[in-house]
């Protein structure tokens, strides 16, 4: 027969490893993961930056967007609350310009992305407690 205080022992344990597990989308810290997909002119973006600047007072988080996707864990996410969306991708235009820093030259890049969605964004979302999906369908015009 098991001693009650190893039985004891194990359940408490087991709940130690199990709880963390349970919780995927908030840290513990109030901040919450957020995933989504963003699209350009009806294609994934190919590799970008995507940041969320809050409305009110807070810190702003981001990540990187690889073939379409991006996801921020809650443990660099956000605070639940309204936020500005900015999304920027850089291309090479073929072009060589001189180092700021240096007498070389390097690639000349730009943005392939809007002002409407990146400095002057007029993007945003409401971050919620849980379960954030936040798609993003840009048009460019070209």
């Amino acid at each position: 027969m098991i001693p009650k205080r190893l039985l004891c022992l194990c359940v408490f344990s087991l709940l130690v490893i199990t709880l963390p597990a349970c919780s995927s989308s908030s840290s513990g810290n109030g901040k919450v993961a957020i995933a989504g997909t963003v699209s350009v002119n009806g294609e994934p973006l190919d590799t970008g930056l995507i940041t969320f600047i809050p409305v009110g007072k807070g810190v702003a988080a981001g990540g990187k967007i690889v073939e379409g996707l991006y996801q921020i864990e809650s443990s660099a996410g956000l605070f639940p609350g309204e936020y500005k969306v900015e999304i920027d991708s850089k291309k090479p235009t073929g072009k060589k310009v001189p180092e700021t820093i240096g007498t070389g030259m390097i690639d000349e890049y730009a943005s392939v992305i809007p002002e409407n969605y990146n400095r002057k964004t007029e993007l945003k979302v409401q971050i919620q407690p849980a379960d954030n999906k936040h798609d993003f369908t840009l048009v460019t015009g070209k």
